[in-house]
């Protein structure tokens, strides 16, 4: 005997980053099916972290068949903002590094100076770029001139 025929369907869906698995909810025609499996790109968790994920349903029942549904799950990374500090620093022979401040804070950030991720020890004058390094949020590179002075007196 045949199967009987079922239809699947998901919905695009875009949502914002906060953390927490983003799963898409399956319309199946009938209803009342609880044995449809969902893959996530290659997995069968929902993902929490920012980026698009091409997500399949799949139904798996004795007496009805469906054909795949796909969608495309896209989760937005969050605004965030870098702020730059410390630009202006007494010579002493010893690496000294600008404050990077983010909001949320704690998020990864790469700084380089002059275009070397190398922090200066000499008197000079260097070009500082912050930016940030974290898929789960968006923010524009910080770019600002930091000075090394000798100390006189």
């Amino acid at each position: 005997m045949a199967k009987a025929t079922a239809t699947l369907s998901l919905a695009d869906l875009t949502v914002a980053y906060d953390g927490t698995p983003k799963a898409l909810v399956v319309s199946v025609e009938p209803t009342g099916f609880t044995d449809i499996s969902l893959d996530y790109a290659g997995s069968p968790s929902a993902p929490s972290d920012a980026g698009s994920y091409l997500v399949t349903a799949t139904l798996d029942d004795p007496n009805y068949a469906a054909t795949p549904a796909t969608a495309l799950l896209v989760i937005t990374p969050l605004a965030a903002t870098l702020s730059l500090s410390d630009l202006n620093q007494t010579y002493d022979g010893t690496p000294r590094a600008v404050t990077v401040t983010t909001d949320p804070a704690g998020l990864n950030v790469a700084v380089t100076y002059n275009g070397d991720a190398t922090v200066p020890t000499e008197v000079g004058s260097y070009t500082v770029v912050a930016t940030l390094a974290d898929t789960n949020y968006s923010a524009p590179s910080d770019q600002r001139h930091a000075s090394h002075q000798p100390s006189y007196g």
